[in-house]
């Protein structure tokens, strides 16, 4: 319910101030599982797809992001948590270090 919130209030902000170029939007489909595969030009990538796609996007996200018991980082894991992220540990994000 928050994302829908979050989303509504932003997207309208940002669509008026940087007016993305959406293209194919009339080949994502209504529902089922789909896989979104940005070639990530920037950190902003994670901002712009959620707010031009019609459904909720999911990132998976530093496990870091999700512990900590100081008010900040509850209030973050709270909000990681409300826009769906998914906590990965980090050796499945580096491909140098690998996984274990």
């Amino acid at each position: 319910m928050l994302y829908r919130v979050i989303k509504a209030l932003v997207s309208g902000f940002f669509k008026i101030t940087f007016r993305p170029k959406v293209e194919g939007r009339e080949n994502f489909p209504a529902k089922g599982a789909v896989i979104l595969a940005s070639n990530h030009l920037s950190v902003f990538d994670s901002f712009v797809i959620p707010l031009v796609v019609p459904r909720q996007v999911n990132f998976l996200a530093k496990e870091e992001y999700f512990q900590g018991r100081s008010p900040i980082k509850r209030l973050r894991t709270a909000f990681m948590r409300t826009i769906g992220q998914i906590p990965v540990e980090p050796t499945f994000l580096d491909p140098l270090r690998g996984p274990g």
